[in-house]
């Protein structure tokens, strides 16, 4: 018969004290609220032989159970076998009486957390499971201790506190392994959304496209205004050169008679010239009579002397004939004088006659030349008429043409006015689109926010993750402050020591598994520049030198992707070290 022997309770309730077992300062709270020593851990040993007895029955029990559930079971096909847990738990059990609270312990504890959390095993079939051991161990335990009430308490208090303990290392790990898949999730979400750093660009596009239509259309009006003239001008040429092609007809009409009047007086000026060649003939003539009667009068002048000789020898017979002779000698003198007067006019009659025929001819021959120019120019005239006649017809088509394209200038131009508007909704749209993207990422990182705080601590990988996103989301604010969706004077990045970076960098710095790493002096001096380029971010934006903050984004970038790769590597050598280390200082 079990329990006649009454328990004083409150006397067997130990007082509040820390506990006497040495860990880290975490894991010593643990314990300390758990009122966990050493002495349980002895106590607890005495029921090594009760899990080594009953282990392989709790594990087939267990296995029963969760072959019960499609769930359970659909787990254990994706990603082992019955046969390989039942080894595992096995093994596990065996490990509880037989523990110390020391690395190894917690690291096997946090490494079942991390399983079950990334094999997405839920909390209440990990704790459920602990049914099959009290199953099996309570009634066992009373059995062999029933007859001490005191022992038995003792055994089943440290046996719980011990399975308490264990349970919130592999939860806690657990709920690490979820917080980091939250963490990261929302994270990438972050990350995702930072990543949509095109707007300004997008915005200066359709600024130029704007600019460039706004040029085109005022192109397209004077264009417009221009074809409008073309096409006036084209009428007035076209109505001008029919205007033309008339008066030319008629000056093509006056010249040719005037071509007939001046023919005609080339054909009396060659009959002029025909009679001038009869009156030099006639001169001719004449010279030749004068010479005839010169010379007959030297004759007679000759006879004359010769008489007046004979009638000087003849004496007083010859006085009369002397005077006849005399006077015939006289008049041969006068008629010799006459001559030579009349030869004289002659001569100047015939070079007058002569240069008068010289002139003719010139004459002559210049009315030729100008008779066949005066034919070529009728030819000319006729050509031009032609051409002039072309031209007005191709002016006419000009004139239809110019119409037309003046009509399509001004549909070009109402058209590039539409483009315009349209253009301008873009921008009032991609606006719009940046400051709800903007939104969308304020809230999704408020959000982000929340669930930190939610997190009862961040080490190691997660925290290293959390890191990441927080440099992203500085270069993004910056970003946002220069397409002025974001005032930069707001927020953690301006205040350097009391930002949530400089705390988590701290953390990771007094993490020796972090600070150890050869890359960690690479990363704090990143995570300095970072700092030094958002201070100088800030700087620019309060003087308004938004090409300023331009330059400082594309090193900032640079610095971003470095650390990111930085922490990225850090996250590696957190991983590989894990087993025992990882929680060290947790």
């Amino acid at each position: 018969m079990f329990f006649t022997k009454r328990i004083n309770v409150e006397k067997k309730v130990q007082p509040l004290n820390d506990t006497d077992i040495q860990s880290t300062d975490r894991m010593q709270n643990k314990l300390s609220y758990l009122q966990l020593n050493n002495k349980d851990l002895e106590i607890i040993k005495k029921l090594d032989y009760l899990f080594d007895k009953y282990c392989e029955d709790i594990t087939e029990r267990h296995y029963e159970m969760v072959g019960r559930f499609a769930n359970l079971q659909n787990i254990i096909d994706q990603h082992s076998t019955r046969e390989r847990l039942s080894n595992t738990f096995i093994k596990y059990l065996q490990s509880i009486p037989r523990s110390e609270i020391n690395e190894e312990y917690i690291s096997g504890r946090v490494k079942i957390g991390d399983i079950h959390s990334k094999i997405r095993l839920t909390p209440e079939f990990y704790t459920g499971s602990y049914i099959r051991v009290y199953e099996y161990l309570i009634p066992s335990i009373i059995s062999e201790f029933g007859n001490s009430p005191e022992q038995l308490s003792e055994l089943l208090l440290s046996l719980i506190k011990f399975i308490t303990l264990d349970s919130q290392i592999v939860l806690e790990s657990y709920q690490e392994g979820n917080d980091y898949k939250v963490v990261s999730n929302i994270s990438s979400v972050m990350e995702l959304i930072t990543k949509i750093n095109k707007m300004k660009d997008l915005l200066a596009v359709v600024d130029s496209t704007i600019a460039e239509a706004e040029a085109v259309a005022a192109a397209a009006e004077e264009l417009s205004s221009s074809v409008e003239e073309v096409a006036n001008n084209a009428i007035n040429v076209s109505e001008n050169a029919e205007e033309t092609i008339l008066q030319a007809n008629n000056g093509q009409k006056v010249i040719e008679e005037s071509l007939k009047g001046f023919l005609s007086m080339t054909e009396d000026f060659s009959e002029t010239k025909e009679k001038i060649n009869n009156l030099l003939k006639e001169i001719q003539n004449v010279t030749t009579v004068v010479s005839f009667i010169r010379d007959v009068s030297e004759q007679t002048n000759l006879l004359a002397l010769n008489a007046s000789i004979e009638a000087a020898r003849a004496g007083e017979h010859g006085k009369g004939f002397a005077v006849v002779a005399n006077e015939v000698r006289k008049l041969s003198e006068q008629t010799n004088t006459s001559v030579q007067k009349i030869t004289s006019t002659i001569e100047k009659i015939q070079a007058e006659a002569n240069e008068v025929d010289q002139n003719s001819d010139r004459m002559s021959t210049q009315l030729g030349v100008r008779v066949n120019k005066t034919r070529d120019a009728i030819d000319v005239l006729d050509q031009i008429i032609t051409r002039i006649e072309d031209v007005g017809g191709a002016t006419s088509n000009i004139a239809a043409i110019a119409e037309e394209q003046s009509a399509a200038t001004q549909d070009i131009t109402s058209r590039i006015n539409e483009v315009l508007q349209h253009v301008d909704e873009i921008r009032t749209a991609t606006k719009e689109t940046g400051s709800t993207i903007y939104d969308a990422s304020y809230k999704v990182n408020e959000l982000r926010k929340e669930v930190l705080k939610s997190i009862p601590r961040l080490s190691g990988e997660n925290l290293l993750r959390v890191m990441k996103t927080e440099y992203e989301t500085w270069k993004w604010w910056i970003y946002n402050t220069m397409i002025e969706f974001h005032d930069l004077s707001e927020g953690d990045i301006a205040r350097r020591q009391e930002s949530r970076l400089s705390t988590w960098f701290t953390t990771i710095k007094n993490d020796p598994l972090i600070q150890s790493q050869s890359v960690f002096t690479t990363a704090e001096k990143l995570h300095n520049d970072i700092f030094t380029l958002a201070n100088d971010a800030l700087g620019a934006m309060k003087r308004g030198h938004f090409s300023e903050i331009s330059q400082i984004l594309e090193q900032l970038d640079t610095k971003t992707e470095a650390i990111k790769e930085c922490l990225d590597e850090l996250s590696l050598g957190v991983a590989e070290r894990k087993t025992g280390k990882r929680h060290q200082h947790s």
